[in-house]
């Protein structure tokens, strides 16, 4: 079976946990400021594409911003995401034909040039390194589509994960038995892509080896040494893992939670020099703009880090973990991203 067939089959197997959705007016609510880009586009927009709509909320937050103005499309490798949009889309009485929904892949979009004047990228850039063996050709591949699609003018969003600057080791303490199980798990289980069959989870071995060498079993100890890189991974996963525990859609040794093979900071050379918010800029416009002899195609217009305290007090409850530098490094497993970028050209 082709990667592309076992991704679309992993999301649908992962997303159908998630057909409850709890507080969805709270979460409209927190998008609403973000996704709000007419004071940037400089012109009425008229096409929106949001790529990777998971549960579908993006597409009503942005049907509730831009309604009277614009058609918007949404895709999605899983049919599971496209069906709960549907139902969402049913359930706030909107019209379908004001959301197109398509199945399909963000490094490969099937839309002509320039077609769109606003492009929406929010949490999909790391789906998209992770699910591929090839993660950053495939995560270059969706920022050259993005740009395609993009009109004169046209605003790309990015939002994701932002990763810390390198601050060394990282002595972690492992303060509940919940906490030294999870980091079993974890050490067991992170990017092994089990689920997926001996076949497909070999083309993702040299993750593995990298996590296997750097993640000490633990021997009944209760303090270990990571790299800054993986103890990022490791703390972040924790917090959203604990989350879906808490749910009753994950639960430890879980093999087929949706995130245990995802890597929400991708790099270019294994788990190793991840990107912050000024390298994701430069990465992202030297992709787009490389042997230009002109003008560049894309410009950064804003670029925020979004510190979320609240994401960090269940790892306190768990873990202690400090830097080299004597930095308390929890407080670095809470940062996001948001960008957005013009194509002037």
């Amino acid at each position: 079976m082709q990667i592309s067939k076992k991704l679309k089959n992993h999301l649908n197997k992962a997303n159908s946990r998630y057909i409850q959705l709890n507080n969805i007016d709270e979460i409209i609510a927190s998008k609403y400021n973000d996704f709000y880009l007419k004071d940037c586009i400089g012109k009425k927009p008229e096409r929106i594409l949001n790529i990777g709509i998971g549960n579908g909320l993006e597409l009503i937050t942005l049907y509730k911003i831009y309604k009277e103005e614009v058609k918007i499309t949404g895709i999605d490798v899983s049919t599971t995401s496209i069906d709960l949009a549907k139902n969402l889309i049913a359930e706030n009485k909107i019209d379908p034909k004001q959301i197109k929904l398509i199945i399909g892949n963000a490094t490969n979009l099937s839309f002509p040039n320039k077609c769109f004047d606003i492009v929406f990228m929010n949490s999909l850039l790391h789906e998209v390194f992770s699910y591929s063996p090839n993660g950053m050709e495939a995560w270059e591949l969706a920022i050259k589509e993005a740009c395609r699609v993009l009109d004169h003018g046209g605003l790309l969003y990015i939002e994701d994960f932002a990763a810390t600057n390198e601050l060394g080791d990282v002595k972690i303490t492992l303060k509940s038995e919940y906490a030294k199980n999870y980091y079993k798990y974890f050490r067991n289980e992170y990017r092994s892509f089990k689920s997926w069959g001996k076949t497909h989870s070999k083309l993702f071995s040299q993750d593995r080896k990298i996590i296997i060498k750097n993640m000490p079993v633990l021997k009944g100890k209760n303090t270990v040494t990571l790299g800054s890189d993986l103890t990022l991974e490791f703390l972040t996963h924790f917090k959203i893992f604990n989350n879906d525990l808490n749910s009753g859609i994950a639960t430890l040794g879980d093999k087929e939670w949706i995130e245990i093979n995802e890597r929400y900071y991708p790099s270019s050379d294994g788990v190793q020099n991840l990107m912050g918010v000024d390298q994701y800029i430069k990465k992202i416009l030297d992709v787009v703009n490389k042997d230009l002899k002109t003008e560049p195609k894309f410009k950064c217009l804003k670029s925020y880090k979004i510190e979320r305290p609240n994401f960090t007090e269940d790892i306190y409850k768990h873990f202690s973990a400090y830097a080299e530098t004597g930095d308390d490094f929890i407080q670095f497993s809470s940062g996001k991203m948001k960008i957005i970028f013009r194509k002037i050209s």
